[in-house]
């Protein structure tokens, strides 16, 4: 099919009102008539700058956007209307009532979840969750997910609507290209969202400080595109076909997208390894991880100095399933028995985020499962399976494992517990809390 290329704003108006009476007909025929266009860089801006990791680069392609859009660039251009009442009976992707949306999407959803195979109780850091239908699925697993948006409305109707899952969310309000947080995640995803970040170098080079060692950055649905696709035809900015371009007019949302050779090229100059995973069944199953190594993040060493609080073996605030006959000196001891070797304190902490350590000694290649819990230890904040050998610092000899964790609201009975589930001789002579 032959591209017709727009030279003019009155142009494409012309074509953005044919695509609304189209859209009187059905979603099908909208589309439609949004196909077979792009509009002409170079007669909307002239040349771009040559450097597109330059800050004259962003700066054109902001002033192309206002040249299509007729309006200076916001973070709240992105806002989108909806209606609360009708999206909690009705939420995405079901409210399209389309058999192929719906399934595109599950299978979406599905693909990137298995893909991803995050720990139990991962703690995930979800930017420009939108309506959150990604965040409802990481929830119902348990995770942990923390969802920034720039629109509060949408933010209170995630929160209502994940209410009651096992995972915990919060919010966070803000724009993702001033983010901001203290806090460290197992993954951070890209959810049909990195494309509305009007500085996406300035982003990347945020994101190593937010991971955990072993974390990931992930970017599912993104349009990645290749070489010489006329709708991205520089390697990165606005998107030039009908759709995009509707959405940039009408709307004032800002629709970029990436040459695949261009964002794969930055982020490995930025450091990151990269895993591509494309789907042939559909573009929003596509999926990029991205880790580092790490070395690079902040959390990969354990904290170190005085800690906030310490809880000797022999406090009776630390308990064992395991009957402990000579506790002083000699530690809380598996003695090679399964089950919790330790559960307590049931401490009170105000919110904040946390790191705690167990120390003692344990044979070489234990595994155990360690948690923090409150509630009765219904509620798990923070999991992981460690093999101790793996996990020992270098020069350390006492400290057998740790996590770093975040309580969202004070909580009166905290829970730093190690479990084990095969036979190893495993002895904890101290737990140590530090503020982060």
């Amino acid at each position: 099919m032959s591209i017709r290329v727009l030279k003019s704003i009155i142009e494409l108006d012309g074509k953005l009102a044919e695509a609304d009476i189209a859209a009187k007909v059905s979603p099908v025929a909208f589309r439609a008539a949004l196909d077979g266009f792009v509009l002409d860089p170079g007669a909307m801006l002239g040349d771009l700058p040559s450097d597109p990791d330059s800050e004259d680069y962003r700066v054109a392609q902001l002033r192309l956007y206002e040249k299509i859009s007729g309006r200076s660039y916001l973070v709240e251009n992105e806002d989108t209307p909806f209606d609360h009442a009708h999206m909690m009976r009705w939420p995405f992707p079901y409210s399209s009532k389309s058999p192929t949306v719906v399934g595109e999407y599950l299978m979406t959803y599905g693909n990137l979840i298995k893909t991803m195979n995050l720990p139990n109780h991962a703690r995930v850091l979800e930017i420009g969750s939108g309506y959150g239908p990604l965040t409802w699925q990481l929830a119902s697993m348990g995770h942990s997910v923390t969802c920034v948006d720039m629109s509060e409305k949408l933010l209170n109707y995630v929160k209502q609507r994940t209410s009651g899952l096992p995972g915990q969310v919060s919010t966070v309000k803000g724009d993702m290209n001033d983010l901001e947080l203290v806090d460290s995640f197992d993954a951070i995803i890209f959810f049909e969202s990195f494309h509305h970040c009007s500085n996406p170098l300035g982003l990347l080079r945020r994101l190593p400080k937010l991971l955990e060692p072993e974390g990931m950055v992930v970017f599912a649905g993104e349009p990645i595109v290749a070489k010489g696709c006329p709708a991205v035809p520089y390697p990165w900015g606005l998107r030039l076909d009908g759709l995009s371009l509707w959405f940039i007019r009408k709307l004032g949302w800002l629709e970029l997208g990436y040459q695949e050779p261009y964002l794969l090229g930055l982020l490995e100059r930025l450091g990151w390894n990269v895993v591509r995973k494309p789907s042939a069944l559909s573009a929003t199953m596509g999926i990029w991880m991205a880790k580092r190594k790490i070395e690079d993040s902040p959390a990969a060493l354990p904290k170190s100095g005085t800690p906030a609080q310490t809880w000797a073996a022999a406090s009776p605030a630390l308990r064992s399933q395991f009957k402990q006959d000579e506790v002083v000196g000699a530690g809380i001891q598996s003695r090679g028995q399964i089950g919790y070797l330790l559960f307590g304190p049931y401490a009170s902490l105000d919110s904040g985020f946390y790191e705690v350590q167990w120390h003692g000694s344990a044979e070489p290649r234990s595994r155990m499962h360690a948690d923090v819990a409150c509630e009765s230890g219904a509620r798990v904040l923070r999991a992981a399976d460690i093999e101790v050998a793996s996990r020992l610092p270098q020069g350390s000899t006492s400290m057998i494992a740790r996590l770093r964790f975040k309580v969202d609201t004070p909580v009166a009975d905290i829970e730093f517990r190690i479990r084990l589930d095969a036979a190893a001789e495993v002895s904890i002579s101290r737990v140590e809390l530090y503020a982060c």
